[in-house]
């Protein structure tokens, strides 16, 4: 016979607990999220994102050690946060315990 799990309590996984937060906006980061190192902040995607929009171009370039053309063809292309930090050599880490 099947249990119904709304009565017996069985069959749903257990709330996730945050690890940490973003040292910028406060968000809860749980375990297996990537985050960002900016200055010394661990900060999350959309934190990284509003950071490098923040920058200009020759500061973007700067990061890079490009050309400001070939940086601003390359950061046209990156779709994701992780490819965006790539580009501009912001270390990625993965949030454990």
């Amino acid at each position: 016979m099947l249990e119904n799990p709304m009565v017996s309590g069985y069959g749903f996984p257990d709330e996730p607990i945050p690890i940490t937060d973003c040292d910028k906006c406060g968000m809860e980061l749980y375990r297996g999220e990537v985050v960002f190192e900016w200055d010394t902040d661990l900060i999350c995607s959309d934190c990284l994102r509003e950071e490098v929009q923040g920058l200009t171009l020759a500061e973007k370039a700067e990061m890079t050690g490009e050309s400001q053309a070939h940086t601003y063809q390359m950061l046209e292309y990156a779709y994701t946060t992780q490819a965006i930090a790539e580009i501009l050599n912001i270390t990625s880490v993965e949030v454990t315990e």
